[in-house]
């Protein structure tokens, strides 16, 4: 699953970060899987079917502990700790009663090799076009043209589409951010001088917005691969 719904490590991250936007970003997945469309190997198909039913069956408790984006700004640090750490356990009950999805890579080629060419998977090692014996490299999946390139200004007013290669920092719409793409993970933090901020994974689904009422922005992801991505951010009502 995306590496924004695993359970938080709140050393490094804000309870009230781990749960913004949890709740929508699950059932995001949930409908992504239920649009899939049967492929040519049932195993795999039985594992998303498999997922699309655990991830549907916690989403109602995710949404009532975590939220809509911003509901739990004002709670105790205490009690967005205890909800975070809840959250996080629902979703580490969401796994496979049988093979997962490295194990059926392994054993199915041509699933091997539409994962290896899907830019959203996170790379696993060795590809199947590696032999055991040679070296690793991060993927160079190709990314679609950024129309506003690494023209970060553009992100002024909120609204653009710009490439971020490892890391860059500038401004979306009043809030400074920082971008980093390590081995194909989008995230974006901010933090305020008064210490206050937020931190988020970015995916291909949306899901991750921030603002006020009336003035909210969301990041998506348009491609991405191991050290690259192709950001899309929109800001409105």
């Amino acid at each position: 699953m995306n590496a924004e719904l695993k359970e938080p490590n709140f050393g490094s991250m804000a309870a009230y970060s781990y749960l913004s936007g949890k709740a929508s970003a699950i059932e995001s997945l949930v409908g992504t899987l239920a649009e899939l469309k049967p492929s040519s190997n049932a195993a795999a198909d039985k594992l998303a079917a498999e997922y699309r039913r655990k991830l549907a069956a916690i989403s109602p408790q995710v949404t009532s502990l975590a939220g809509a984006f911003g509901d739990s700004y004002n709670l105790p640090l205490a009690e967005q700790v205890r909800r975070a750490r809840q959250v996080g356990a629902l979703i580490a009950t969401v796994k496979p009663t049988g093979p997962d999805l490295p194990t059926l890579i392994k054993t199915d080629p041509a699933l091997a090799v539409a994962y290896h060419l899907a830019p959203s998977c996170t790379p696993l090692s060795p590809s199947p076009s590696t032999s055991s014996t040679a070296p690793t490299t991060p993927p160079t999946t190709p990314l679609p043209l950024a129309a506003d390139g690494e023209n970060y200004q553009a992100c002024t007013d909120g609204n653009c589409e710009v490439l971020v290669k490892q890391s860059a920092r500038f401004a979306v719409k009043g809030k400074l951010l920082t971008v980093t793409v390590t081995n194909g993970e989008v995230n974006v933090s901010n933090r305020e001088a008064d210490g206050s901020g937020f931190t988020t994974g970015l995916t291909e689904q949306g899901g991750s917005k921030w603002g006020s009422a009336g003035s909210m922005t969301e990041g998506k992801v348009s491609g991405r691969n191991a050290t690259a991505a192709v950001l899309r951010f929109t800001s409105g009502p």
